[in-house]
């Protein structure tokens, strides 16, 4: 009888600690959300990234990207070069519902179809002038 009282003090510390656990790993759990968009051109210059892209209507839009997001770790912005089928792309996370990070996936060749040229107009200041990205879903 002592032993039977024994594995249910047991099971029951057990089972407080699995829940104890479980309920930790959702309150940790991440309140992250992400999104892609496949980028049709990207425009680099000297303030930054003019990103075309394709939203989920298959309709074109736009977005300028500051280049001080990706200059720094850990900044707004990260910058992956590759070759792989799928790239270009965007990734865009956001945190709690405010902007958290966007990482460009590009082609690492320059003359690839997806990089172009841009004569920047003269409000290119104002353009990249953004603490969030603007984007058309």
């Amino acid at each position: 009888m002592k032993r039977i009282i024994s594995i249910a003090i047991v099971l029951a510390v057990l089972m407080s600690v699995a829940g104890t656990v479980s309920a930790q790993e959702a309150q940790d759990e991440s309140s992250y959300y992400a999104r892609t968009f496949f980028i049709h051109r990207i425009f680099p210059n000297q303030r930054g990234y003019r990103v075309q892209y394709w939203t989920d209507s298959g309709t074109p839009a736009e977005t300028y990207l500051p280049i001080d997001w990706f200059r720094r770790a850990g900044g707004l912005g990260v910058f992956h070069e590759g070759n792989g089928p799928a790239y270009p792309y965007m990734q865009v996370l956001w945190r709690d519902g405010e902007f958290s990070q966007i990482r460009l996936y590009v082609r690492r060749n320059m003359s690839h179809e997806s990089w172009g040229r841009w004569i920047a107009p003269d409000n290119v200041d104002e353009l990249f002038d953004v603490d969030a990205p603007v984007l058309r879903l």
